[in-house]
């Protein structure tokens, strides 16, 4: 696992801050218990892909001192219940390992392994600029749209599929059409998805239907917002932790030497 020190860099870097500016959201995660507590000292806390996932995951919010509430609300959203059998969505779920109760994060998490196991091509189509296209600085590596937006709250994840994963989904009967083009995963507050159980269930929904009424309620005032993450901030996370096993790999070699 890379340090917490070595992923606040690499994110720092990323998203064009300082790494104590980073620094402040795993702060923060760390006094709500969202992340580990390490022992003191540098290079202390380690980071796993479900942590560097929470932290990324921070970064949409607000600032620092706001994911005590964002965390909760978007962390736990479902995928939109109308779309959760759509083959796009089971097939992409297939692919990251997730079973069909998972969360925002959890796609989070599971993303951030398929960057780090070099592994996109499975489910990100990804065309690399020809030498000279573009400028040094420009992002060329697999690209992911991670999005929330509120008061109300709603996140997305938006991405071009890659050819062999298009080509099973049309021999499952999709239609190549609208295989075509960006695709978005559509995320709710997780409050839609017990309701859509209790559907199922043909059970009760009255108790969430009025929790659904107090959520458009609340979220008929406030200020609109919208904030996103791609490929770079992800490949960065993924990088480190990358080099970190390279490290470990490196350290055990030598300790095994005769």
């Amino acid at each position: 696992m890379a340090s917490a020190e070595d992923t606040y860099a690499a994110l720092a870097d990323a998203i064009g801050k300082r790494p104590k500016a980073v620094e402040a959201y795993g702060l923060r995660l760390r006094s709500n218990g969202w992340l580990v507590r390490g022992k003191r000292g540098r290079g202390s806390l380690p980071i796993d892909n479900a942590q560097a996932a929470k932290l990324l995951l921070a970064l949409l919010s607000g600032g620092p001192s706001e994911p005590d509430e964002f965390m909760p609300t978007y962390a736990t959203a479902c995928v939109m219940p109308a779309a959760s059998d759509e083959p796009v969505v089971r097939m992409m779920r297939v692919i990251l390992g997730l079973s069909d109760n998972a969360r925002f994060l959890d796609f989070i998490t599971a993303l951030v392994w398929l960057f780090r196991d070099g592994s996109t091509d499975q489910l990100i189509y990804h065309a690399p600029f020809e030498d000279g296209q573009v400028d040094d600085w420009v992002y060329d590596g697999p690209n992911i749209d991670i999005r929330v937006h509120g008061p109300f709250p709603v996140a997305t994840i938006k991405f071009h599929l890659a050819s062999p994963l298009i080509e099973k989904l049309v021999a499952m009967g999709c239609d190549h059409e609208q295989l075509l083009g960006e695709q978005m995963i559509v995320f709710l507050h997780e409050i839609y998805g017990h309701h859509a159980d209790a559907m199922k269930q043909r059970k009760s929904t009255r108790k969430y239907d009025k929790a659904i009424e107090k959520l458009r309620e609340d979220s008929e005032r406030g200020i609109g917002f919208e904030r996103f993450i791609g490929g770079r901030q992800i490949s960065a996370v993924a990088a480190a932790l990358r080099d970190s096993d390279d490290k470990m790999v490196i350290a055990e070699t030598r300790s095994d030497a005769p």
